[in-house]
């Protein structure tokens, strides 16, 4: 027996229900237990599990709940379809008629389905990935590794001549860049002219010995600028002068291929969950990596400078359902 779901918590059937094949299944005598990352779902009843042994096979994405029905016994289908029900309600089955080849061969778009618990379909993400235009650009190692990455993501990616400050062809939706240690000038020139065109923008900093930063995605008009982040930089420094010499200065900061591609991994991540949900903890957050003294990653959020001498007063105000920063929606400053 298997007891009806709380209906208030059950969304729409699936056309074609498909159990959620990232989820790992134990069958006990009289329970069934479902388990991905922190979720739980423990199904108990007299004699479930023979039941779900026969269904799960049949939730293959192929077939509608009123075909996996008829493959039971008239006394068997209240049961296969409180079930189904249950498993719609714990959010273990999506629908099979959203999920096509280009959706389901990307490993890249199963792991945000399901890490990340977006709720579009594979499909849908397939094709906002497809329809992003990256154009990256600086002469750090992690330029590269971050193209391949988001190349074999499915998305297109434009990489600019290391040594060059030009922007990207046109059309472009998204432009990062990743200076290395001996580029010092070219955040600021990069966001002079991102903000002169409205072209949002993203920076990984290279490891100076003690920390690499990703981000903030800089949207124009809309969160921080690079002068706003390096202006709450010196506001944190003991010694602002220095810090304001030594940060315009050119070096020669080793590195390290694993180190490369760890950070690059890392803003992969972040760009494709941009990319697939917009999801919110991108612009106009940074994200610190540490190598001491424990390996570590820390977020901070960068608020927009009032005065800012690039982005401040004269910028126009964000556009209505904008991602705001909480300096315009609060109207006083605040944060790292």
């Amino acid at each position: 027996m298997v007891t009806a779901p709380d209906a208030g918590r059950a969304g729409p059937l699936p056309v074609r229900p498909l159990m959620k094949p990232w989820y790992r299944v134990v069958h006990q005598r009289d329970s069934v237990t479902f388990q991905y990352g922190r979720s739980l779902v423990v199904v108990r009843g007299d004699g479930v599990s023979d039941l779900f042994v026969r269904l799960l096979p049949l939730l293959d994405g192929r077939r509608t709940s009123e075909e996996i029905d008829s493959l039971f016994g008239d006394a068997e289908r209240p049961s296969i379809g409180i079930a189904i029900r249950l498993l719609n309600a714990r959010e273990l089955l999506m629908d099979g008629t959203e999920v096509t080849a280009k959706g389901t061969e990307n490993p890249s778009i199963q792991f945000l389905i399901a890490a990340l618990g977006i709720s579009v379909s594979p499909d849908e993400i397939a094709s906002s990935l497809a329809e992003a235009r990256l154009g990256v650009l600086g002469g750090s190692p992690t330029a590269d590794e971050l193209g391949t990455l988001l190349a074999e993501a499915g998305v297109r990616v434009e990489r600019v001549e290391p040594a060059s400050d030009h922007l990207p062809p046109a059309g472009s939706s998204l432009v990062i860049a990743c200076p290395d240690p001996g580029q010092p000038a070219l955040l600021g020139r990069i966001n002079e002219k991102c903000l002169r065109l409205g072209l949002p923008w993203m920076q990984i900093l290279p490891f100076d010995g003690d920390t690499s930063v990703i981000g903030p995605l800089y949207l124009p008009g809309q969160t921080c600028c690079y002068e706003c982040f390096r202006l709450r930089r010196l506001s944190n420094s003991e010694f602002p002068k220095s810090h304001r010499l030594l940060e315009a200065t050119p070096a020669t900061f080793p590195s390290a291929v694993s180190l490369d591609r760890t950070v690059a991994g890392m803003a992969a991540l972040l760009l494709l969950r941009w990319f697939a949900s917009d999801h919110g903890q991108l612009p106009g957050w940074a994200y610190t990596f540490q190598l001491n003294p424990t390996m570590s990653l820390a977020s901070h959020r960068v608020y927009r400078v009032p005065r800012c001498p690039k982005c401040g007063p004269d910028w126009p105000a964000p556009a209505p359902g904008s991602i705001v920063s909480p300096w315009d929606s609060r109207g006083q400053a605040g944060g790292t």
